[in-house]
């Protein structure tokens, strides 16, 4: 078998390896979203309008890509450009759903598949907040839970940024979940009347 043979079979196979496994993350992503129950707030937090930066470019240069095949006619080159427009649809779908951020009944999710990324309500020590380009940025001080329920370890940090339009309505969800004394403001005028 010839050079160019060899590297086409291998290249085939590559692709072939990809379509499966970009299929099967995006099973597996989709069924982690379906699984989040209690949903009070979600929103995008991609960096391109809110959708994922590098696989919106992907499928935009595979719809530059399929555009030529198909104005060509090169049917040989249908099945590979097939191949890499369904990778990239699937990465589009599994990017867009993990780079969602929710806040549930239970807690904060910042990244569906990955569960070190989402803390419950009960294990928030303290938070922060600053301002950003973006919005406002969270940054939440935990504690890991131990076997009996108690928050053990180190404090651990996660950092959500919360765009303008959702903050009054993330901001109720705080005051609910973590008490009043989650408002900065009220935590300065509280501080400020006790050194009176």
């Amino acid at each position: 078998m010839p050079i160019p043979s060899v590297l086409s079979v291998v290249v085939y196979w590559v692709a072939g390896f990809f379509v499966i496994a970009s299929g099967a993350m995006c099973v597996h992503t989709i069924q982690n979203s379906m699984r989040l129950r209690g949903i009070r707030l979600a929103w995008n937090a991609g960096r391109l309008w809110g959708y994922p930066l590098f696989s919106c470019l992907f499928l935009g240069v595979m719809a530059v890509v399929t555009w030529a095949a198909l104005s060509r006619g090169d049917h040989a080159s249908y099945g590979m450009v097939g191949a890499y427009t369904w990778t990239g649809l699937m990465w589009f779908v599994v990017s867009h759903l993990t780079s969602r951020r929710y806040l549930t009944d239970h807690g904060i999710v910042k990244n569906i598949n990955e569960p070190e990324q989402t803390i419950a309500w009960n294990q928030i020590v303290d938070h922060v907040r600053s301002t950003g380009s973006s919005g406002h940025c969270f940054t939440f001080l935990f504690r890991e839970t131990g076997d009996r329920g108690a928050l053990t370890g180190p404090l651990l940090r996660i950092e959500l940024e919360v765009p303008d339009r959702h903050l009054p309505e993330f901001q109720r969800l705080l005051d609910l979940k973590l008490g009043r004394a989650s408002r900065p403001e009220l935590r300065e005028r509280t501080f400020s009347n006790t050194a009176d």
